[in-house]
């Protein structure tokens, strides 16, 4: 009997010191890890469909999601990317409340921590907008319906600066035009977010003296010819264009026009029914790309 108790002993302690060199050497990895993108910001530009929803990682290791895309696909996307100890939303920014910009939101504020949620003063009757109001404060979620002009250092090397929308009855009339647009600086890189702003919103922000200078630009409205003009990519002057877009979506986006306007540009055009996930990694001083290339 005490030959059993020995060997269950020893058997016992090798399980355990198997499980602490495993448990060790994962907390390694992901220490290792951490360590490796200490100096890198990441924005994930999801493929969801027919819809926006991007996330931000921050050097920092703080997340950043815009918009969530028409339905649980974000989800999906979200536990694929974060990693499993770290399942916080610090910022959650709706741009405005149509459902493929909406909807996915719902099922994140239910299973995330969220911190805080930016949204447009532009509010909707719909059923899933006041569901998205009600999960915020059940929850008491700080909630913030932001304007151009807010300027948040999100953490020492990381600011958000809201463009838009402006606090005036040109910005109320259509919910596209109330989008939240968001520039987000990481020491020398850029990077604009419009959900669905249209012309003249661009305009406004033209005419206001907004600095809108972004190196990878998210393209409004999933690249209909109702955004994007002209003038307003001789101010924002991108490198990167990314279109957030459904492949063989009934609204046949992204419009030739536009896409035929970005190329004479010179700027790099990526879009995510062709490329699938897009993620832009950035070290401070340069930009990289990474896609699914599902062409």
């Amino acid at each position: 009997m005490k030959k059993v108790k020995k060997v269950f002993h020893k058997t016992a302690l090798k399980i355990s010191a198997s499980i602490a060199v495993a448990a060790f050497t994962l907390v390694g990895a992901y220490a290792g890890l951490s360590a490796q993108n200490a100096h890198q910001l990441t924005v994930s530009y999801f493929d969801v469909g027919q819809g926006d929803a991007e996330l931000i990682r921050t050097p920092s290791s703080q997340n950043i999601l815009i918009d969530g895309g028409p339905d649980k696909t974000v989800e999906e996307k979200l536990g694929s990317t974060l990693p499993f100890y770290d399942r916080t939303i610090d910022l959650m920014i709706l741009t405005h409340p149509h459902a493929d910009h909406l909807n996915g939101l719902i099922g994140v504020l239910k299973t995330y921590p969220v911190k805080k949620v930016f949204l447009s003063e532009m509010k909707n009757k719909t059923e899933g907008y006041q569901e998205f109001l009600n999960i915020i404060r059940e929850k008491n979620i700080p909630m913030e319906y932001v304007t151009e002009g807010k300027h948040v250092i999100f953490s020492p090397s990381v600011a958000i600066d809201i463009l838009a929308p402006f606090n005036d009855e040109q910005s109320k009339i259509d919910v596209n035009n109330a989008s939240v647009v968001a520039k987000i600086t990481y020491q020398k890189t850029t990077f604009m977010f419009t959900g669905d702003a249209e012309v003249p919103e661009e305009e406004h922000m033209i005419r206001d003296g907004e600095n809108v200078t972004s190196e990878v630009l998210k393209v409004g409205h999933h690249g209909s010819k109702t955004s994007t003009s002209e003038e307003f990519l001789a101010e924002v002057h991108p490198n990167i264009a990314i279109i957030s877009v459904g492949k063989k979506n009934m609204y046949h986006h992204p419009s030739t026009e536009i896409i035929h306007r970005l190329e004479q540009n010179n700027i790099t055009v990526y879009r995510t029914d062709e490329d699938g996930d897009i993620t832009v990694k950035s070290d401070g001083a340069h930009v990289s790309v990474v896609t699914q290339n599902k062409k």
